[in-house]
């Protein structure tokens, strides 16, 4: 399997990605990084990177939005697997 190069400082979203969604992602990503950069550990980064895509929205939308995103969305379909 080839992997995509994939430049230092941009990251790769899937396309059918727009609008609100697209935004919330590269926001999560964004922060992701920076904490990372900082020396924050994984798993912490990811969650405040997971509270700053959230913010402003209710407990029903968070559900709701990652329902429709999760890992599906930001890295596609998995070969093999039935969803």
């Amino acid at each position: 399997m080839r992997l995509a190069k994939i430049r230092k400082g941009r990251i790769w979203l899937n396309p059918k990605l727009k609008g609100e969604k697209k935004r919330r992602v590269q926001l999560h990503m964004k922060v992701f990084r920076q904490l990372r950069k900082e020396g924050v550990s994984r798993s912490k980064a990811i969650s405040e990177a997971r509270k700053a895509e959230h913010r402003g929205m209710t407990k029903r939308q968070v559900q709701r939005y990652e329902g429709e995103l999760g890992a599906l969305a930001r890295y596609g379909r998995r070969k093999n697997y039935k969803y």
